[in-house]
């Protein structure tokens, strides 16, 4: 052992087996006198240290670290302990730069755990994200199905001049897929039952453009390195009540998205003048289905969860579009972007956009991104980091645990210095131009993924930016 490696008789045994691995406590002891004389200070300061090195060594063969730091094991990892295979429904036949993440739900208050509806299909031209929907046992099938058969379209969705013709195309091959399921189901009603899939997909068009589209309460979220975030799509129009507001033809049906049950009800009769505002809830629907008899049957069922502030908040939540069902897509919830070195699109489930705020998922994909970019930097450049605020990041174990005032947009713009690797902490690179970009995706992915999962422990519940917890599926693909 070399001078500058030398054991430190003033140690504590937790410090001794910290620092220095048990081949070098071994050869410590091994050159020790094996009996020491307890009549003389320097010998009882011998046997002192001898036992010291002892006891650091046991700490070694039991835990490999101070037994005082052991601590019981982070509720998240322990998750992915017990499921190994949480991200097996995530299928790569990937050149297209993408990470992409998936968890089944957490067993909370004697739930019954269920298994992963969730799929991502990626390949290199497309991410698509689908989430079984249904009573139906095999909802799991139809969401892998669903999503590798949507991939395949990749040659149709080539270039369009606009939105309009994009939208034509997407629902006519949507129509063709959904017959398909419509024929499994007829030859065996009993298996597929009631099942159905969610929809949120990215195509690469032309040069950076992107398609996307989505059907059901999955979701594509753009956001970028300056802490901007917005749902690119709006899952309200394909929940029982946005789309009972598209048939009637009401403009703008998602204005009733952020309504109370009373002011949602209000603005109904509203929308309707020619019925008298002062007739009852009841004759009110019944005036409306005289009038509109090919919805007769959809404007009962929204009747029905109109009838109180329970049911209200059900029927924001019910999917009504989905594979196996009505597949168009809504107008609203098919873009074609431009999409910037900047800017990430992510497709997610509802598992994670119903937990958390758009706002609140930026802040954690940033951060995230940040620590991956931190940890690649370090491994490369080890004691070359000046950066307040930098410790912080790399000690916590979480966005919630990093002080408030900690600007994390600001931080990650001046590492990446305006999303040019080249000059990316001065002259110092962090990695190739082209993982970059990779590195934070990677990163912010898996972050969202960790903190959903710790939200479902209840472990986030209460914490601001963060919704009630709940049980469900999680999955993310971002690119």
């Amino acid at each position: 052992m070399s001078k500058d490696n030398l054991i430190n008789p003033n140690m504590s045994a937790g410090e001794i087996a910290e620092k220095f691995s048990e081949n070098q406590i071994q050869e410590v002891l091994s050159q020790m006198p094996s009996t020491q004389t307890y009549n003389t200070i320097e010998g009882i300061i011998i046997e002192s240290f001898r036992e010291k090195l002892i006891e650091a060594r046991k700490i070694h063969d039991i835990e490999e670290i101070p037994m005082e730091d052991v601590q019981l094991m982070d509720p998240i990892e322990e998750f992915f302990y017990d499921f190994p295979n949480s991200m097996d429904r995530i299928k790569h036949s990937a050149t297209i730069p993408a990470a992409s993440y998936s968890s089944i739900g957490v067993k909370k208050e004697g739930a019954k755990k269920h298994t992963n509806q969730d799929y991502i299909y990626i390949t290199n031209t497309c991410v698509v994200v689908c989430d079984g929907i249904g009573s139906g046992e095999f909802s799991d099938e139809v969401a892998k199905e669903f999503a590798e058969k949507v991939s395949e379209l990749s040659s149709e969705f080539y270039s369009f001049k606009d939105e309009r013709e994009a939208l034509v195309k997407v629902n006519t091959e949507l129509y063709k897929i959904n017959q398909y399921f419509i024929n499994k189901k007829a030859v065996n009603p009993k298996k597929y039952a009631e099942a159905g899939s969610t929809l949120a997909a990215v195509f690469n068009i032309s040069n950076s453009k992107k398609l996307v589209f989505t059907l059901g309460d999955s979701e594509v979220i753009k956001l970028n390195l300056f802490g901007d975030v917005e749902s690119v799509t709006s899952s309200y129009l394909d929940t029982l009540f946005g789309f009972a507001l598209e048939a009637l033809g009401i403009q703008n049906p998602v204005r009733f998205s952020g309504l109370s049950f009373h002011n949602f009800v209000n603005q109904m009769r509203l929308e309707f003048p020619s019925i008298p505002y002062s007739v009852s809830i009841q004759d009110f629907f019944d005036i409306l289905c005289s009038g509109y008899p090919k919805l007769n049957r959809l404007l009962r069922v929204l009747q029905s969860y109109l009838q109180n502030e329970a049911k209200f908040k059900k029927g924001k939540q019910l999917v009504v579009k989905g594979a196996m069902e009505r597949v168009d897509v809504s107008d609203c919830n098919l873009k074609i972007l431009d999409q910037k070195e900047s800017e990430f699109l992510l497709t997610v489930t509802d598992g994670l956009a119903d937990q958390m705020t758009y706002d609140q998922i930026g802040q954690v994909f940033l951060y995230g991104s940040i620590k991956s970019i931190l940890k690649e930097y370090l491994d490369a450049n080890p004691n070359l980091i000046n950066i307040k605020g930098i410790d912080s990041i790399i000690d916590s174990d979480s966005i919630i645990d990093i002080d408030e005032k900690l600007n994390l947009s600001k931080i990650l713009k001046k590492l990446i210095s305006k999303v040019n690797p080249r000059t990316l902490f001065g002259k110092f690179d962090l990695v190739k131009e082209g993982d970059l970009r990779q590195v934070m995706l990677d990163g912010g992915s898996n972050e969202l993924l960790k903190e959903s999962v710790a939200n479902m422990l209840d472990e986030r519940s209460g914490l601001k930016g963060y919704k009630i917890p709940k049980k469900d599926n999680i999955s993310i693909a971002a690119i």
